[in-house]
């Protein structure tokens, strides 16, 4: 920003200037979005429980990132499990057995939610103090 600005085109370089952070900030931001979803993804195929058995490995393997919604300002990514979704709720929270009993929780997706939120959190302000 070397150049000469005359008072009355001030206000013209000012917009222009912040339109240009707001780009790279937002451009920044999805970026740690999608990088902080990766890891989630990561991170849950590694501590989610198995239980030995072939048919219940998928569950491990079935964490995927979806891209919910993109606009020019915007951008929502959902973490979830694409095989067999039905038993999040159930290992996380623990279940009834049939013949009377509990199953006890078995927590795995809290503790990555939690670590991911400030995660999500430092990189944005990282990206908003370039």
């Amino acid at each position: 920003m070397g150049n000469t600005v005359k008072p009355e085109n001030l206000g013209a370089e000012l917009v222009k200037i912040l339109e240009e952070y707001r780009d790279e900030t937002i451009a920044d931001v999805k970026e740690a979005i999608l990088k902080t979803a990766d890891e989630d993804v990561e991170e849950l195929k590694a501590k989610s429980p198995d239980s030995g058995r072939a048919r219940r490995r998928k569950y491990r393997s079935g964490w995927t990132k979806t891209i919910v919604y993109e606009s020019p300002l915007e951008l929502r990514v959902k973490v979830h499990n694409k095989i067999n979704y039905q038993l999040t709720h159930l290992l996380e929270n623990g279940h009834a057995k049939v013949n009377g009993g509990r199953v006890p929780a078995q927590v795995h997706i809290k503790p990555v939610e939690n670590e991911s939120n400030e995660k999500l959190v430092q990189r944005i302000k990282e990206a908003a103090s370039k």
